[in-house]
């Protein structure tokens, strides 16, 4: 189900970044952690992206969402944001979604953050702070430095007000970035119940290996090394629906593969998790899956693939 957003507020976080407040046109549940699908019209096609909430106020009237979204590279939709988002703006959006949310058993919770991935994070700790009394948080912040790194200020801000929120923060400009025994040298005195880590794949990659306690993960994108190991055969697709073939030459997401050429299909998460892009086909062998190769059934794999997670190396018809 889809709801109105109206933007009500703009915050420049960084150079790169830039927090958006919307006013909800319904009532909204939302938990720290989750994420909305944002559509908007750009050159005259509409995009859709998630977003992860990183604010949130939600009353019996009315409710406001906040974003916050950085600059990346080849970013279609962030980047239009950070450049165009203004008060005024309406945007059509799905209501908060996802499971990457705050642990109903644990007391202490350790976050690990970096780059976009202080969104959910950011207001997963607003919401242990002043929604569960008791609750104890460690926050280590990784980022370039401090004039490069959203919401700091204003987390900062709220470990005041708490005395039980610890940030730690993280220099990679002077320290480099922290690999796997520098992590765990900041994190284990902390003791935590709970640990939830959010941000670049390198850093995903960096903390799975360590071995912690009930680790909840956040990832935004397929990982680029997936692609480079996909191995192409005579690779060639039909979009039965569109009536279009393409000859496929390189590996690349069937979801990025359509959408250069100009075929729609429905899309929200991006990795995996949401489902939205599932779509029909004839073709198993055809069909690569990548980082996320556990998101169907084995059997279900068999009729059916996510476009946000799949390469073709084969021949095949989509139902799209």
């Amino acid at each position: 189900m889809s709801m109105h957003l109206t933007c009500t507020e703009t915050i420049r976080e960084s150079d790169d970044s830039l927090s958006a407040w919307f006013a909800c046109s319904t009532p909204v549940v939302a938990k720290g952690g989750q994420y909305i699908t944002l559509s908007v019209s750009i050159q005259g096609r509409v995009q859709t992206r998630s977003y992860s909430l990183s604010g949130f106020v939600l009353l019996a009237a009315s409710s406001a969402l906040r974003i916050t979204v950085k600059r990346v590279d080849k970013g279609l939709v962030s980047n239009w944001l950070v450049d165009n988002c203004r008060e005024g703006m309406q945007f059509e959006t799905s209501k908060p979604m996802g499971s990457f949310t705050l642990d109903d058993d644990a007391i202490s919770h350790t976050f690990i953050a970096a780059g976009s991935g202080i969104s959910p994070i950011a207001a997963m700790l607003r919401e242990a702070c002043k929604d569960r009394p008791g609750s104890r948080c460690n926050l280590l912040y990784i980022f370039r430095d401090r004039a490069s790194a959203p919401l700091l200020t204003e987390l900062e801000s709220l470990s005041s007000c708490y005395p039980k929120l610890n940030i730690t923060t993280w220099e990679t400009h002077s320290l480099g970035r922290p690999d796997s025994t520098q992590i765990l040298d900041v994190i284990s005195e902390w003791q935590a119940d709970s640990h939830y880590v959010c941000g670049p794949e390198s850093l995903i990659d960096t903390v799975s290996q360590l071995d912690l306690e009930c680790l909840r993960m956040e990832r935004f994108n397929i990982p680029v090394a997936s692609l480079e190991n996909v191995t192409m055969g005579n690779a060639k697709v039909t979009f039965s629906k569109s009536n279009i073939s393409i000859e496929v030459n390189e590996a690349e997401t069937i979801l990025d593969l359509a959408e250069a050429n100009g075929i729609d299909i429905n899309s929200s998460c991006r990795a995996g998790d949401c489902h939205e892009c599932k779509l029909r086909h004839n073709n198993p062998d055809a069909i690569a899956w990548l980082d996320r190769d556990d998101a169907l059934t084995e059997e279900e794999k068999q009729e059916f693939l996510l476009a946000c997670c799949t390469s073709i190396v084969g021949e095949v018809s989509i139902d799209c």
